[in-house]
C-alpha cells in the first residue's frame, strides 16, 4: 500500500512538472491565466483522491496523532510534551506511526486545526448572512507585546442559538484607536468577511470604557460608525458596574476607611506565611472552614470582593481568636504587640460589624447582578430587566435591612457577634446605610441606562439617549408590555426602526410583527424570527475578552513567553470554545491536512524522529524498580 502511495506521488509530481513547462512555453497572457488557473486547482487537490483512501491503520495512526495534539492544546501544555505522550501510548499497545511525533509537528497540526475550524465558523457567518456583534479588549502578554482580543457574538448552528465566543488574538503596534480599527478590519477582512458582509450583518461594538475604544471624538467605536452608520457602540456593563461601585465609594462616607482596614488584613496573611500558618491554627482549634481573604474593590470585579467579605464573615471568630493570641504573644516585639491589639479594636468593635454587614448585603447583590451580565447568553433585554430589578433592591434596602445588616444591629445591641464580645470605637467611621444604598441605586441607573459613556442627549424622538429610544422599540417585542387592547398597527414604527438598524426586510418583518400581535407567540413565527435573532446578537458584556486574556495568561507563561501570536491564537482558540477531547472527531481535519500535500503518520519518504539519549546514571536503581 505505502508503495502505491509512494508511486501516486511520483505521478503527481511529474504531473506538476508537466504543467510549469507547458506553461513556460504559452507566451499569451490568456494561455498563461489559464495554465495559472490550473496550477491553482491543482493545489486545491494536491493529492489525487485515491491517495486519502488508504488503509484503516494508516488513517487511524494520523487520527491519534491528532487527538494527541489536541488534548495538548485543550489542557494548556508545552508542544514538548507531544513526544512523550506518544511513547506513553506506544507503550500502552497503539501504534502511532514513525512521524509527526515532535513539538514542531504538533504545533503545525494545531495551527491547522484552528485555521480549518476558524474556516467553518466563518463560512458559516457568510453563508447564513449571520448578524453579528464585534466585542474587543486590548491587554499585555508577559513578553509585554500589545495584544488585541477579538470577541463575535452571533447565532450558531441550525438551532440559531445566540452566544458570545472567541475569535481571534492579534498583535497590535500601538493602542491608537486608528491602530486598533484597522487591525480588526483586517483581520476580518483575512477571513472572508468582507466589507459588503459587514455593512449588512455587523450591528454592533462592545468593549471597556477606555478612551481609544469609546472616546465619543476618536474612538475605535466611533470610527467603525463612520463606515456602518447604523452599529451600535455598547460600553460593556460589567465596567460599568465597577465605575459604579467606585462613584459611591467615592460619595459614601467610611468605605474608605473599611476597605483600608479590609486590604490590611490581607497584606498580614498574604506576606506572612507564619501569619497564615497560626490564623490556620486558630480555625483548626475551632473546627471552622478557612476561606481566602483576597483585597476588595481592585481591578477585579465585584465579585471577588464579596468573596473577600465572605471570607471575612466566616473567618471572624478565628481572626479574633488570632490577633488577642499575637497581642500578647512574647515572641513579638512590643510594636508588633501593639499592632495587633489595634487590629483586635477594630475587628471587635460594633461600628465595624454594622459596616461590615452593610457592605456584605450590598456587594451580595452587586456580586449576583456581576455574574448575571457576565452570561454569555444574555440578551439586552434581559439584562436591563436584571439592573433595574437590582436598583429597586437597593431602593428598599435603603429602607429595609439586609439579612446581614439585620444579624448586624442584632449582634450589636447585644454586643457579642459570633460569641465575641465586642465594644465600641468611635474612631470608626460609621457607613450610613440608607445613604449607601440609594448612592448604589443612583449611580447604577446614571451609569448603566446609556449605550456609550456620557452619551446623554435628548434627540427630535423626545428620548434622553439612544438607549431609552431602543429599549422603547424592543418592549414592542414583548407582549407583556403591550396595552390591554393592542391595535393591529401597534408598534409597527418601532419595528420598522429595528429593521433599519439590523438591516432586514421590512415587509416580512412586519407581517410577521402583525402575526404576533394576533397569536402572542413569536416562537412559531418564521417571519419574526431574523429581528429577534438579530436582538439577542447584541452583546452587554466583555466578559468573555476577560476569560480570553484568563486562558492566555495560563497559556504564555514565564517559560513559554517566546510564542508567537498566531500560536497564543490557536492555542486560546481550541482551549476556550474548541469541543471537548471526547467529542472531537478528526477525520475532517486530517483529511484537509493530508489534501493540503502534508504527510500521514506512515509516511516513509522521511527521516524518523530521532529520540535523545536518556542519562544513565540510575541505570542500577531503575533496574532495581523494575525487578
Amino acid at each position: 500500500m505505502n508503495g502505491e502511495i509512494c508511486k501516486v506521488g511520483d505521478d503527481f509530481k511529474k504531473q506538476q512538472t508537466n504543467l510549469r513547462k507547458k506553461i513556460s512555453k504559452h507566451k499569451s497572457s490568456q494561455s498563461h491565466l489559464h495554465a495559472e488557473r490550473i496550477i491553482e486547482k491543482q493545489k486545491l487537490e494536491i493529492m489525487p483522491t485515491q491517495v486519502l483512501k488508504t488503509s484503516y491503520i494508516d488513517i487511524e495512526n494520523t487520527k491519534r496523532i491528532f487527538r494527541t495534539a489536541y488534548t495538548i492544546a485543550k489542557n494548556q501544555r508545552p508542544y514538548t510534551d507531544m513526544q512523550n505522550l506518544v511513547d506513553l501510548q506506544i507503550i500502552n499497545g497503539l501504534d502511532m506511526g514513525r512521524i509527526l511525533q515532535t513539538n514542531k509537528a504538533c504545533s503545525n497540526i494545531i495551527d491547522h486545526i484552528t485555521f480549518e475550524m476558524r474556516k467553518k465558523l466563518c463560512l458559516d457567518l457568510l453563508h447564513n448572512k449571520r448578524k453579528i456583534c464585534i466585542i474587543v479588549d486590548e491587554s499585555t502578554t508577559l513578553s509585554q507585546k500589545s495584544m488585541l482580543v477579538i470577541c463575535l457574538r452571533s447565532a450558531v448552528s441550525n438551532n440559531n442559538d445566540v452566544i458570545t465566543y472567541f475569535f481571534n488574538i492579534i498583535e497590535v503596534q500601538n493602542t491608537s484607536a486608528n491602530s486598533i480599527k484597522t487591525a480588526i478590519l483586517t483581520d476580518l477582512y483575512a477571513h472572508g468577511l468582507t466589507d459588503d458582509f459587514l455593512k449588512e450583518n455587523l450591528i454592533a461594538f462592545v468593549s471597556d470604557g477606555a478612551s481609544n475604544m469609546l472616546g465619543r471624538l476618536s474612538g475605535v467605536g466611533v470610527q467603525l460608525q463612520s463606515i456602518y452608520p447604523n452599529i451600535l457602540i455598547w460600553h460593556c456593563c460589567n465596567h460599568r458596574l465597577e465605575l459604579a461601585v467606585s462613584d459611591t465609594l467615592k460619595e459614601v462616607q467610611g468605605t474608605n476607611h473599611f476597605q483600608s482596614f479590609i486590604e490590611k488584613i490581607y497584606a498580614l496573611y498574604h506576606q506572612s506565611p507564619k501569619n497564615m500558618n497560626e490564623l490556620s491554627e486558630c480555625a483548626a482549634s475551632l473546627e471552622t472552614k478557612l476561606l481566602h481573604i483576597g483585597k476588595i474593590f481592585t481591578i477585579r470585579w465585584v465579585a471577588s470582593s464579596e468573596k473577600t467579605l465572605k471570607a471575612v464573615w466566616n473567618n471572624y471568630v478565628s481572626l479574633s481568636d488570632h490577633f488577642s493570641k499575637a497581642a500578647i504573644d512574647i515572641k513579638r516585639d512590643s510594636k508588633e504587640r501593639s499592632k495587633y491589639v489595634g487590629l483586635k479594636r477594630i475587628l471587635t468593635s460594633v461600628e465595624f460589624i454594622m459596616n461590615l454587614g452593610i457592605m456584605y448585603d450590598g456587594l451580595s447583590e452587586l456580586a449576583d447582578l456581576s455574574l448575571q451580565l457576565q452570561e454569555r447568553s444574555l440578551s439586552l433585554s434581559a439584562a436591563n430587566r436584571a439592573i433595574e430589578r437590582t436598583i429597586r433592591i437597593f431602593d428598599s434596602m435603603a429602607n429595609i435591612c439586609g439579612p446581614k445588616t439585620q444579624e448586624a444591629m442584632d449582634a450589636g445591641t447585644h454586643f457579642m457577634f459570633k460569641n465575641v464580645q465586642l465594644i465600641t470605637n468611635k474612631s470608626i467611621p460609621k457607613i450610613q446605610h440608607g445613604q449607601f444604598f440609594m448612592s448604589l441605586a443612583n449611580n447604577l441607573g446614571t451609569r448603566l441606562f446609556t449605550t456609550q459613556a456620557n452619551h446623554v442627549s435628548k434627540n427630535k424622538n423626545g428620548f434622553k439617549s439612544e438607549f431609552d429610544e431602543l429599549l422603547k422599540d424592543l418592549d414592542v417585542l414583548n407582549s407583556n408590555y403591550w396595552p390591554d387592547n393592542v391595535d393591529i398597527l401597534y408598534g409597527d414604527d418601532c419595528v420598522r426602526r429595528l429593521v433599519t438598524r439590523f438591516h432586514l426586510d421590512e415587509k416580512t418583518t412586519i407581517r410577521g410583527f402583525r402575526e404576533f400581535k394576533d397569536t402572542k407567540d413569536s416562537s412559531q413565527i418564521n417571519d419574526l424570527h431574523p429581528l429577534l435573532t438579530a436582538v439577542r446578537t447584541i452583546a452587554i458584556s466583555s466578559s468573555e475578552c476577560e476569560r480570553s486574556f484568563s486562558a492566555m495568561n495560563n497559556i504564555v507563561t514565564s517559560k513559554r513567553n517566546a510564542l508567537t501570536t498566531g500560536h497564543i491564537s490557536s492555542l486560546v482558540f481550541l482551549n476556550c470554545i474548541g469541543p471537548p477531547i471526547q467529542l472531537f472527531k478528526p477525520d475532517h481535519y486530517v483529511e484537509t491536512w493530508i489534501k493540503s500535500g502534508r504527510r500521514n503518520a506512515d509516511e516513509l519518504n522521511c527521516p524518523k524522529r530521532s529520540f535523545k539519549d536518556e542519562d544513565k546514571s540510575y541505570d542500577h536503581l531503575w533496574t532495581l524498580f523494575n525487578m
